[in-house]
């Protein structure tokens, strides 16, 4: 690849959906760094080892299988809404909520 193609794809705009999703990303913190937005990609294999550990609470596994399940457009860490909505407080509730009533798949 070129110079002139390479600095052109770094100068593309993330899409709105893109956006969207570096917003709702921003409410969780800890779960940032799975990310690497720039490069529009996730570690899917680190998060699967991180889902089994003890790094993270079961508040913050749930948010991190909905936010894959939204990056990637399709459940592949068996999110349960069930479980979202018997644990989950009313704020982390609400980005569920807000995302199924426009959702948005970067």
């Amino acid at each position: 690849m070129d110079t002139k193609m390479a600095l052109a794809l770094r100068q593309v705009q993330p899409s709105t959906d893109e956006t969207q999703f570096t917003a709702l990303l921003s409410h969780y913190p800890k779960l940032t760094h799975y990310w690497n937005l720039d490069k529009r990609e996730c570690d899917i294999e680190i998060i699967k080892r991180e889902l089994v550990g003890m790094g993270l609470g079961i508040n913050e596994k749930i948010m991190l299988k909905f936010l894959v399940m939204v990056w990637m457009g399709i459940d592949v860490l068996n999110f349960s809404i069930i479980d979202a909505i018997n644990i989950l407080d009313a704020d982390d509730l609400e980005d569920i909520i807000s995302w199924t009533n426009k959702p948005f798949f970067p």
